[in-house]
Formats: structure tokens, C-alpha cells, sequence
């Protein structure tokens, strides 16, 4: 019987959702599984986060009140993360806080542009992704 250990990207919007990030992580390896992922982001590490993704077996993003890091274009690196998952046709799963106007004003974006990228990042998770399990605390 062969035995496999499965690889799980983890995306994330950044530092702000470092603890959430660490439990899944632990939880992760406690089952035998690889977590990979970067919490700091820039356009270089794109390629290496492709390239973890291409060689992992699911996706998970974890999404809490912020949008994110933005890339150059204007797109924040989570997203660009799911995206590139959706086109090499990897299971994604997603962990969406069930409430995020209740967490820390901290935890939230700073703009009212970054807030309705986040708004309409979350309706399209919602609309394209058929596991998302919602989550108030971790």
C-alpha cells in the first residue's frame, strides 16, 4: 500500500491573519500533511508561490477582513493566488470569516477601495468556490 502525504498551499491576505494561518499550519502537519505558503509578498515571490501550487495537491485560503497585499497591478496576491489555482484546476478550499465587521478595526483595510476589493473578492469566492466553510474564531 503506498502512502502519500498531501501538500496544501495556504494563501492568506498577510501578516494580519498570521495566527489563523499557524493553527491551520499545526493542524495540518498533526494529520500528516505539508503546509507551504508566504505571508510576506512581492512580485518576485510570485513565481515561488506558482511554483508551490503547482506542486501542491489542494489550496486553502483563509480569509478574514482585509483584502490584502496588492501586487503592481493592483490585484492583491491572494487573489492572484486563486486565480492561478482556478487555471492549473486545483481543489480550493476556503475558510471565510463569518463576520468580519466584527473583528478588530486593526484587522481591517485602511481604504475604501481596498474594502470594496474585499467585498467583491468574498462575493466571488462565495459565488465560485463549493467548499467554504465559515468560521467566527479559530
Amino acid at each position: 500500500m503506498l502512502d502519500k502525504r498531501y501538500q496544501v498551499f495556504i494563501s492568506t491576505s498577510g501578516c494580519d491573519m498570521q495566527p489563523e494561518r499557524m493553527v491551520l499550519s499545526q493542524t495540518l502537519i498533526g494529520m500528516g500533511f505539508f503546509s507551504w505558503g508566504l505571508e510576506k509578498r512581492t512580485p518576485l515571490s510570485t513565481t515561488f508561490a506558482r511554483r508551490q501550487i503547482d506542486d501542491c495537491d489542494y489550496v486553502v485560503l483563509i480569509l478574514g477582513s482585509q483584502y490584502g497585499e496588492q501586487s503592481v497591478s493592483g490585484v492583491g496576491y491572494m487573489h492572484l493566488e486563486y486565480i492561478y489555482a482556478v487555471t492549473k484546476q486545483k481543489p480550493i478550499i476556503v475558510f471565510m470569516h463569518e463576520d468580519p465587521d466584527s473583528r478588530d478595526p486593526s484587522l481591517h483595510d485602511s481604504t475604501p477601495e481596498l474594502r470594496t476589493k474585499f467585498q467583491e473578492f468574498r462575493k466571488l469566492l462565495q459565488q465560485e468556490v463549493d467548499q467554504i466553510f465559515m468560521y467566527r474564531t479559530m
